[in-house]
């Protein structure tokens, strides 16, 4: 029938709407693709919703793990599927003594991606399977920038954990330090080039898949744990090896290479305070005073400071600022202020200065000698002193060169520049180098950290946390804790229920929590892995949910596309039919 029927005229001389709507009809194949429209789009987003819960309930854990940190309330208590028993310190009956630790070595290749590989050495590691039961994790304790002690293997929180989760517990110790050498090798630059993080970490590799082999661990989980530049290296294994490690526990790690780092001594200002760092810039005023002026001056102020080895005076100036960084880092520093303050004439600023050198060298177990990194010039290996080879990480890869910044905020003498520290470089090994920071950092990702299962920790007053990762909202099982009061690496010391303070035992248990849910379920987020069995699962569920989304999405838009499109079609057709 026609649709252009006259509207009845009210008193405003309009038709009324709804009567415009009832005589207005709609052709039967418009509602049926709208109502075909409606169903695919509720039929398409039940999945989809149901994969989103799913995906938010991963969120929620991974957050009540992220958020187990100090000062944490009771309802954001992160409880794991198997339960934990207190920290307890392992006693003498049930682990191995110090002495008794035995040497393991294994044959790496020198240089791994070298086709074919022929030459090798001899890699040290140690084991620790007093509490280990069958079917238990492993815990894999990575060595960093000097020799690997045997009492590692039997004292320290990674033993503690070890002891808690039933697990083997395996140390390697970094090639090119301690024992860890080639046969009859020289520390020069073209030995040294086969020292770099990705030659480290293939080594962890190598040994992960040789030793799971042997041991029958092959299907066990593993953990991986490391402090300071060890904790890098355990991060990165992660983010490299997803399929042969399965969490990491990263302390006092710095992840970002950088050549120049004014920062730490920035941080180290500011936890001394003004009045305090101006003090020893009196007695640096007067160190600097001294030195330029040379003879007996000279030798006896390097006599008080138990230095006459170190010849450099820039070198000299160094050492004085790393004493008071090593206080600042491991807590040590707490008697440099007041026997600074409240003096009056220079030579009291200096001695008071030299008298908390020398405490340093004694609780470093160190000479001043040892704190000289212009010294490091010997090309023969020493077990006990491995100095050169951190150097050449250092030169090469990592930078972390320490410079005074701005006036007042450093206690580093305004000399030590970043040309000095590449002079010292050239010095040491004969060439020309220079951190490839850059490329590093685009190995590794630095803070923008994209792996999976890691668990951060660093210390509140620990100038490297500015390196490392503090806080993180995604991805979901990447956490981080900045311990209240904490210094370098503190919380991979012996539990000491005397002095530990109450942040650092909370931390410890959300570390092990955090270890503890790796090993229960290594796919807290599954964005990241996909070469073993449960990644490829988890896999499949993301592809999924991403695939239904964008289906849902899709399909929401051509819905309220085509309504908008029929509410103007029509309403287009009423306001013809009015004429």
């Amino acid at each position: 029938r026609s649709r252009h029927v006259a509207p009845r005229v009210g008193a405003t001389g309009a038709a009324p709407f709804f009567e415009m709507a009832q005589r207005h009809t709609t052709p039967w194949w418009r509602r049926c693709l709208v109502y075909c429209l409606v169903a695919v789009v509720v039929l398409g987003a039940t999945p989809a919703l149901a994969n989103q819960v799913n995906l938010l309930r991963l969120y929620e854990r991974a957050e009540r793990l992220r958020h187990a940190a100090v000062g944490r309330s009771a309802s954001a208590k992160f409880v794991p599927r198997m339960p934990l028993s207190a920290p307890t310190v392992p006693t003498q009956t049930n682990q191995t003594h110090a002495e008794e630790v035995k040497e393991h070595w294994i044959d790496q290749p020198l240089d791994h991606w070298a086709r074919p590989s022929s030459a090798v050495f001899k890699q040290r590691y140690y084991v620790n399977d007093t509490f280990w039961h069958a079917g238990g994790p492993v815990l894999l304790y990575i060595g960093g920038e000097g020799r690997l002690a045997p009492d590692r293997a039997v004292k320290g929180q990674h033993v503690e954990l070890a002891q808690r989760l039933g697990a083997m517990l395996f140390l390697v110790e970094h090639r090119f330090y301690g024992k860890s050498l080639p046969t009859n090798a020289t520390l020069t630059a073209n030995t040294l080039r086969f020292l770099t993080t990705q030659q480290a970490l293939a080594d962890l590799a190598y040994f992960r898949v040789h030793l799971g082999e042997a041991r029958n661990l092959t299907s066990s989980r593993w953990v991986a744990i490391g402090g300071s530049y060890a904790g890098s290296l355990a991060a990165w294994f992660r983010l490299k090896y997803p399929h042969l490690v399965d969490g990491a526990w990263s302390s006092s790690a710095p992840l970002v290479a950088l050549e120049v780092f004014p920062e730490y001594d920035h941080d180290v200002a500011v936890m001394l305070g003004n009045e305090c760092v101006n003090a020893v810039h009196k007695a640096l005023t007067e160190i600097e005073s001294v030195l330029s002026t040379g003879g007996e001056a000279r030798e006896d102020l390097m006599k008080s400071f138990e230095c006459e080895s170190v010849t450099n005076d820039v070198a000299f100036l160094y050492v004085l600022a790393d004493t008071i960084a090593y206080g600042v880092q491991y807590g040590k520093a707490v008697h440099l202020c007041p026997s600074l303050l409240n003096k009056t004439r220079p030579a009291e600023y200096v001695e008071a200065y030299a008298q908390f050198s020398r405490a340093i060298f004694r609780e470093a177990n160190a000479t001043c000698e040892d704190f000289n990194i212009a010294g490091f010039t010997s090309i023969h290996p020493d077990e006990e002193d491995c100095m050169r080879q951190w150097m050449w990480q250092s030169c090469t890869e990592l930078g972390f060169f320490q410079v005074s910044n701005l006036p007042g905020h450093s206690v580093r003498s305004r000399r030590i520049t970043v040309e000095w520290h590449r002079s010292v470089c050239k010095r040491l090994f004969d060439v020309e180098l220079q951190p490839h920071a850059t490329e590093t950092n685009i190995l590794y990702s630095g803070k923008d950290f994209y792996g999976s299962n890691v668990f951060f920790t660093n210390g509140e007053k620990d100038p490297w946390r500015f390196l490392s990762i503090m806080e993180r909202e995604t991805p979901v099982s990447i956490c981080a804790v900045v311990i209240k009061g904490a210094h370098h690496c503190d919380d991979l010391h012996q539990t000491n229920y005397t002095t530990d303070s109450h942040a650092l035992v909370t931390a410890r248990k959300d570390i092990s929590e955090a270890v503890q849910e790796f090993i229960n379920e290594a796919h807290i987020a599954p964005h990241y892995k996909f070469l073993d069995e449960d990644s490829k699962r988890d896999k499949e569920v993301t592809v999924e949910v991403f695939v239904i989304s964008s289906i849902f999405i899709a399909l929401v838009s051509i819905a309220i596309g085509s309504v908008i499109m029929w509410i103007v079609m029509d309403r287009r057709q009423a306001y013809h039919s009015l004429g």
